[in-house]
Order: structure tokens, then C-alpha cells, then sequence
């Protein structure tokens, strides 16, 4: 059920479950790369967010921290990233957006490092 959130249309979220090597990473990953030409797009690595977790010593994550990750410190790092970063906030606040998670049976059963 989407919702309106103080006058804003709720998220919209689309759930891909299947098992193990079904193809599920491919699919987002490709649904990513032929939706960012139409609507800014943020494919998130889960495994890779966690591993930034546990170095940043974070024990919860806001989606500021999500867009740093993946902006700043995934996308370059340094002047480029946090460059990048601003102007993704400022894209964001007025744009619609896609924020994809990969990796949520990788996290669950705990087979990353």
C-alpha cells in the first residue's frame, strides 16, 4: 500500500525474491543501468555497504549515509566524490529517484567477510 507521506506519495517498493543464482543481481543491476537515463539512479551493494559499515565503525545507517557510501566513498572518494555527492543531494531533493539494494540474501546469510 502506498501512503502519502506528509503530502508526498509514499516510496514505491518492488521486492525480487528468488533463490540462489537465479539471476536477481543481474536483473537490478540491468533494470539500473537502463533506468539511470531517465530517472537518477543508486544501485547499493549491500555486501559493500556493510563492509563500509563495519569500518565506519556505524551501527545504523540513515539514507544520507546510504547516498554518501555510494556517491562519495564508493563513487571515487576525495574532492571528485564529495562533489559528486552534493550535487546528488541537490538532484534528489527535486527529482524523482531509484534506489536499488543488491545483496540482501548475501547479508542475510552472513556469507560476506
Amino acid at each position: 500500500v502506498n501512503k502519502k507521506v506528509d503530502g508526498e506519495p509514499a516510496p514505491r517498493v518492488l521486492l525480487v525474491e528468488g533463490p540462489a543464482g537465479a539471476g536477481k543481481s543481474t536483473l537490478v543491476r540491468h533494470a539500473a543501468l537502463t533506468q539511470s537515463d531517465v530517472v537518477p539512479t543508486l544501485l547499493i551493494d549491500l555486501v559493500e555497504l556493510l563492509r563500509w559499515c563495519i569500518a565506519k565503525d556505524k551501527t545504523a545507517l540513515t539514507l544520507e549515509h546510504v547516498f554518501r557510501f555510494e556517491t562519495c566513498e564508493n563513487g571515487g572518494g576525495g574532492s571528485v566524490g564529495e562533489a559528486r555527492h552534493e550535487a546528488f543531494l541537490k538532484l534528489a531533493k527535486h527529482t524523482p529517484l531509484i534506489v536499488v539494494f543488491d545483496g540482501f540474501d548475501e547479508v542475510a546469510g552472513a556469507t560476506c567477510p
